[in-house]
């Protein structure tokens, strides 16, 4: 990334931080909404526990809590090269330090990627499983709700998974060096990748607002049996 004049560069750099904070506070805030989901669905007796305000604060601190500490290591990452009285700002795929930035993005993408997405993916299994073999399992909300679990998974997958692997080819090619070509092909890409993570933030919120409704329904079908079944063995005891 080539900007011109120092000024510019403080701006790249914050920008280029900001972009990895919202990014990672991002999929844990999908992740935790999964866990949410999981727990609405699987627990339905423990889901009003879990509602209360406080645990939404304790949430979301925790997220941007770890989001800034995830991303720190970016602040001594990003450097600056002086080229015909221009800076160039180097970020994680192309930094000087190339050791501590391949050790920092393969942690980065085990515990701030990879790990949420096996939750999200295990969560979303199972909700599918129980909607699909749950009581009135051919009820319209229930399918329009799998079916919005199924967008939300693939939307997850289609948006942060480029990323992270062409980020992560990227480091990789300064260690085993290819044709221009490839090299070319595979920034091209990478690039074109960025945006497309930043987007799932705007994407899965549209998607939420506008199939959430469909999914409530589908969890309220699921809660009216277990709600009685619970207010059953109350009465017997």
């Amino acid at each position: 990334m080539e900007i011109i004049g120092s000024s510019e560069s403080s701006r790249a750099s914050f920008i280029c931080f900001n972009f990895y904070i919202n990014l990672y506070s991002s999929i844990f805030f999908l992740t935790c909404f999964s866990i949410f989901h999981y727990i609405v669905v699987i627990y339905p007796m423990n889901c009003f526990f879990v509602r209360k305000r406080r645990w939404a604060v304790v949430a979301c601190t925790a997220v941007w809590v770890i989001s800034l500490v995830a991303a720190s290591p970016l602040n001594f990452l990003i450097t600056y090269k002086e080229n015909q009285n221009r800076s160039i700002c180097m970020d994680l795929t192309t930094s000087e330090d190339l050791d501590t930035s391949r050790w920092y993005n393969w942690l980065l993408t085990s515990f701030a990627f990879f790990l949420p997405l096996l939750i999200v993916t295990l969560c979303y299994i199972v909700i599918i499983y129980t909607l699909a073999t749950g009581p009135h399992t051919h009820t319209l909300y229930k399918q329009k709700a799998s079916k919005l679990v199924i967008l939300l998974l693939a939307v997850f997958y289609f948006c942060f998974l480029p990323f992270h692997v062409l980020r992560g080819t990227q480091i990789e090619l300064r260690l085993h060096p290819v044709s221009c070509f490839t090299e070319n092909q595979t920034y091209a890409l990478f690039i074109v990748s960025m945006p497309l993570a930043a987007l799932n933030t705007l994407g899965n919120l549209l998607l939420y607002v506008v199939m959430g409704d469909n999914f409530q329904q589908a969890i309220l079908s699921l809660l009216k049996p277990k709600t009685n079944e619970h207010e059953i063995e109350r009465e017997q005891q």
